[in-house]
């Protein structure tokens, strides 16, 4: 589901104008000014290192999953935090004739 891997599925659709210049085959970040946000396409090492090589020494990387390991290659965990998400049961189209 695209909420699994929210910002991966973001930068892969409508936003991918506003990714990281260097997006790689496993990883994708927005272009620093936009966002702090990156994803990975997967938990491996591989995905790991393609987000670390847009990254420079010390710059932060925040990663919205389903699950995240307790570490990803290439990456110190400075903070996790469980976000609850919600989503609506079924589309409402507000009156605009007012």
């Amino acid at each position: 589901h695209p909420l699994d891997n929210v910002i991966w599925a973001a930068l892969g659709g409508h936003q991918a104008d506003l990714a990281h210049s260097d997006r790689r085959p496993l990883a994708a970040r927005y272009q620093t000014d936009v966002a702090w946000f990156a994803a990975v396409a997967d938990l491996s090492e591989a995905a790991g290192a393609d987000l670390a090589s847009q990254c420079a020494a010390g710059e932060v990387a925040i990663l919205f999953r389903d699950r995240v390991p307790s570490a990803l290659a290439g990456f110190d965990e400075v903070h996790r935090e469980q976000v609850h998400q919600m989503v609506a049961p079924i589309a409402v189209r507000p009156d605009l004739s007012r």
